[in-house]
């Protein structure tokens, strides 16, 4: 046989092995420069470490897991030598975990809320992993000194206010509700934390398939229409069981029940806001509603206070049972 010929079948399936294990190395080396620039940037611009976890999602997907590890540890490896800035490097490692995570949900062919759940999860590690590191590095609490920023921002505000003249009555007041401000974000650190890795967990899966779709790749599920969306009608108890903690908090000295009773009231109750939304944005769309002038009303309502967004949340609850856009008889999905 000619010279360069393959000879046997398992020949063809080493030379073709080697084949995909060169083009893993080379999209892997590739992904990792892309990560390290990412980095870079992100040191600069604030918002580009927002999709750091991208392309270590990428490679775990197309390549596994071993692939993603391998190139974490290197971009914060080269992260390190070229910033000379180690608590940096570290945070691109743990930044990573993302990544990682959602490309293994990925390849193992999550569906949507599954992904979402894996990604909250993994957020929520890498903030609480990060708080740590800091920690470690520097002693303090990185949470108490962006509280203490926060505070000092808004006392320098108050006094601004009393420099132009505003009566002291006016001041007590905004110094009053600041505090309470203060008090209840203390108070919803892990509502936070879950909402802030719903958030980075959206924009990074939303990046993810918009790049993989560029690249042949349509599998990658991604939310419903919003005016279908619809929780399961289990939701509820957790509104309940937040007024019961808050019930419950005021008869006991441990601030562990106030604690969750906030937490889990606020959460739920604005999932229900927002289903309340979608519900109206379904009856504008059914009613041809421009979307500039959908999008000028929910902004209003929104505005409006707090009692239209309870009205909008009770909107929302009672869908779950009485089913005002008939989903569920047209077997759609809940969210």
């Amino acid at each position: 046989m000619g010279e360069g010929l393959y000879i046997s079948d398992a020949e063809i399936v080493v030379d073709g092995g080697e084949g995909l294990r060169t083009h893993a190395l080379t999209e892997g080396a590739m992904l990792a420069a892309i990560t390290v620039l990412i980095a870079l940037m992100g040191r600069y611009i604030s918002f580009m470490s927002f999709i750091l976890p991208v392309p270590l999602g990428i490679l775990v997907y197309r390549h596994g897991l071993r692939s993603g590890i391998l190139v974490s540890v290197t971009s914060s490896f080269l992260v390190a030598i070229t910033l000379s800035n180690l608590l940096f490097s570290v945070q691109v490692l743990i930044i990573g975990v993302l990544g990682i995570a959602l490309g293994m949900g990925l390849r193992e062919s999550f569906h949507f809320a599954q992904l979402l759940l894996v990604g909250v999860v993994s957020s929520v590690i890498t903030f609480l992993l990060q708080i740590f590191v800091y920690s470690l590095l520097f002693g303090e609490n990185l949470l108490t000194l962006a509280f203490e920023m926060w505070e000092k921002g808004l006392t320098q505000s108050l006094e601004f206010y009393q420099d132009l003249g505003f009566s002291p009555e006016l001041i007590a007041e905004s110094e009053e509700q600041v505090l309470i401000m203060v008090e209840l974000l203390r108070t919803a650190i892990p509502l936070s934390l879950v909402m802030g890795g719903f958030l980075f967990t959206l924009v990074n899966l939303g990046v993810i398939r918009f790049i993989l779709r560029r690249l042949g790749d349509t599998s990658i599920p991604w939310l419903p229409p919003f005016s279908t969306w619809q929780w399961p009608w289990y939701f509820v108890y957790g509104i309940i069981f937040g007024l019961s903690f808050s019930v419950l908090s005021l008869y006991t000295t441990s601030e562990i029940w106030h604690i969750i009773a906030i937490n889990l009231y606020f959460f739920f109750l604005y999932a229900f806001v927002i289903q309340g939304f979608a519900i109206i944005w379904f009856y504008l769309n059914t009613y041809n509603v421009n979307k500039i002038l959908r999008i000028i009303l929910i902004f209003l309502i929104i505005q409006s206070g707090n009692f239209f967004s309870i009205a909008i949340a009770f909107f929302g609850i009672f869908d779950t049972w009485f089913d005002f856009r008939k989903l569920k008889k047209g077997n759609e999905t809940e969210v």
